[in-house]
């Protein structure tokens, strides 16, 4: 590569290296969030687990539980 399309070569490595890594993310946090629906709502008696809450709103709870919480839900829901 000469010299004088450096700058440019780089500027468009790093446009289409961002553009990948956006896409990527939205569509992985598409899958995650259709996958996470479909399987909570197989769980039996989720209801008396969402007090009222929509699936939505378990999912932010959901990615707000530290490991310990996690392991503490599994023995108690299982």
């Amino acid at each position: 590569m000469p010299l004088k399309d450096m700058a440019t070569s780089t500027g468009a490595f790093v446009l289409i290296r961002m553009l990948g890594g956006t896409i990527g993310i939205s569509i992985g946090d598409a899958i995650y969030s259709s996958e996470l629906n479909k399987r909570l709502m197989r769980i039996p008696d989720i209801g008396g687990f969402l007090n009222g809450r929509s699936i939505d709103q378990l999912k932010d709870d959901v990615k707000g539980l530290t490991q310990i919480q996690v392991r503490y839900l599994r023995l108690t829901y299982h």
